[in-house]
């Protein structure tokens, strides 16, 4: 009888510490994918807009282009995997490369964008940090896993409406699962 109930907690205490872990990778994986999204979002900025213009008005920000927390960054990595962990410090090379480019820029106090080589190397820089991030999350296995994703739940947000509406449109609502954690997807 003690045996019995010594084994039955131990798997108690063993499915526990599987959710735990599970948990702390999916806590992992929000942080990196968020940073995934910032970095794009820069990136985008960066290939449209006018860097010269952005630098005179004071609005060009080199530590927009890294992480505000890198330790933070690199300790959500390391649950995910040595390869994410060693693909994820190269992008943030590149990161702070951008930075570092940055305030080049800044500090040339130049007047015009044309093929000026600074401008194209944020550019490409910005978008290759975005990348590599990404591509480092893609080789964490639990980033493929499904996560539920409820159409159901009511949003006031009207882009919540509009995104929920084009998944509708794409037959992905309905799924009732879908992979919120891949990016590849």
């Amino acid at each position: 009888m003690q045996t019995h109930l010594q084994g039955k907690v131990e798997r108690a205490r063993q499915r526990e510490r599987a959710e735990d872990d599970a948990k702390a990778v999916d806590q992992a994986l929000a942080i990196v994918n968020a940073e995934v999204f910032r970095l794009w979002s820069i990136a985008s900025e960066a290939q449209s807009a006018d860097l010269y213009s952005l630098s005179r008005q004071g609005t060009l920000h080199p530590d927009d282009y890294q992480p505000a927390d890198w330790s933070a960054l690199m300790a959500a990595c390391g649950p995910l995997g040595w390869a994410t962990a060693a693909l994820a410090s190269y992008a943030l090379t590149y990161a702070r490369d951008t930075s570092l480019l940055v305030r080049t820029l800044i500090a040339s106090r130049a007047t015009s964008q044309g093929a000026d080589p600074i401008v194209v190397q944020i550019r490409q820089r910005s978008k290759e940090a975005a990348a590599l991030l990404e591509y480092a999350l893609a080789h964490c296995p639990r980033s493929r896993i499904a996560r539920e994703f409820d159409p159901d739940i009511p949003t006031t947000s009207e882009a919540g409406k509009r995104i929920l509406e084009e998944l509708k449109q794409r037959g992905l609502a309905q799924a009732r699962s879908m992979p919120l954690g891949d990016s590849q997807s």
